[in-house]
């Protein structure tokens, strides 16, 4: 398969779609091709967090009505130009997808949650590194429990100083530290442990883009993740352990002076 053709199917095999042989050959260009896997991940994680329950909203009755006639339409094949039908049921969900959006745009619903916010887009990617660490087995360059060998070593290799709480809270144990790459930014990342859960602390120089202040975490894909903005900084923790974990670990930071009192 060549990329053009790869980009046309990529939605379908995220979601399952293709047959085998399809698949297979989808696959073969995907190991190859740097472009199409990083196509592949952006729509996976977009797909991922449009599932996130943050992101849902009930739709008013009469927007419900608009949406369900022009996709009848849409979906008709006496409607509009002659297209290739290979793939029908595909065809029917980008109409739905674009009529929505068009519909929603066109009677300017500002109001309602669309897109993940900043906050939420920090925590999605976060997560997605989360993940890729532990995959990978590389959760931290510099094995340390001691704060501040973990922030030295971090510090000779960013342009900026982290920071670190003292004290943990019961059961927390600080595992060492890395430097990582989020959203086209370097990071730190401080890396904690209670029993066999595993808490990533994601920060960087926010550049004075307020991302928010601290909340109640999210979930994302099981995991926990909290992001919040404070004295020019921005954090974000990820966790295992579930969105209470997370907000343990926020707090924790907080308490500390590592964030807004």
């Amino acid at each position: 398969m060549e990329c053009n053709q790869v980009r046309e199917l990529i939605s379908a095999y995220s979601d399952g779609e293709l047959d085998a042989q399809e698949r297979g050959e989808a696959e073969r260009h995907l190991r190859d091709c740097p472009e199409c896997s990083r196509a592949l991940e952006t729509i996976s994680t977009l797909k991922a967090a449009m599932r996130n329950d943050v992101l849902l909203f009930n739709v008013p009755g009469a927007l419900k009505k608009k949406i369900e006639t022009m996709v009848a339409k849409a979906a008709d094949p006496t409607a509009g130009a002659k297209a290739k039908a290979a793939r029908p049921v595909l065809r029917l969900k980008y109409a739905l997808i674009a009529t929505a959006a068009g519909l929603a745009l066109a009677a300017g619903f500002t109001g309602y949650l669309m897109w993940p916010s900043a906050k939420q887009r920090i925590e999605i990617a976060a997560v997605r590194d989360h993940q890729q660490s532990l995959m990978t087995g590389h959760s931290v360059d510099v094995t340390s429990s001691d704060p501040q060998t973990v922030l030295r070593w971090l510090a000779k290799r960013l342009s900026f100083s982290p920071l670190a709480p003292n004290q943990l809270p019961a059961g927390y144990s600080l595992t060492g530290g890395r430097v990582d790459t989020l959203m086209g930014r370097q990071v730190a990342v401080l890396v904690y442990r209670n029993g066999s859960r595993t808490s990533d602390l994601f920060q960087w120089p926010s550049g004075g883009a307020a991302v928010s202040g601290p909340g109640t975490a999210d979930t994302i894909q099981s995991l926990g993740a909290a992001a919040w903005n404070a004295a020019g900084m921005n954090f974000c923790v990820v966790s295992d352990g579930g969105a209470p974990v997370a907000t343990d670990i926020s707090n924790m930071f907080i308490s500390q002076g590592c964030g807004p009192r």
